[in-house]
């Protein structure tokens, strides 16, 4: 129980106020870092997500340039083989004609 003699000048309180107030100093100061500490940890968690989302997103990124590349080279071949064919028609044209011009044996 609580002892108040004000002619002395102290109030004398039950030693379980104390405990209490220890615990309550105590938890009030270590609420905030506990907090904080799990704050972190979840914006850590986060940017790790993050940056695996990028380093996939640059592979994938990479992929396609490398694949826009070879459509490039492919188009690029394709352009020559045709041409080759256009000149290779060109010439059975001129053969089928030379050959209808002479006579025939």
């Amino acid at each position: 129980m609580t002892t108040l003699n004000i002619d002395d000048g102290y109030v004398a309180l039950p030693r379980r106020v104390a405990i209490g107030a220890f615990f309550a100093l105590a938890f009030a100061a270590i609420a905030p870092v506990g907090t904080m500490s799990w704050y972190v940890s979840k914006l850590d968690s986060r940017i790790e997500t993050l940056e695996a989302t990028d380093r996939r997103l640059a592979d994938k990124d990479t992929a396609m340039t490398e694949r826009i590349e070879q459509l490039d080279r492919d188009r690029d071949r394709l352009a020559r083989v045709e041409e080759q064919v256009r000149i290779a028609t060109d010439l059975l044209r001129e053969i089928r004609q030379d050959l209808r011009r002479s006579p025939t044996r």
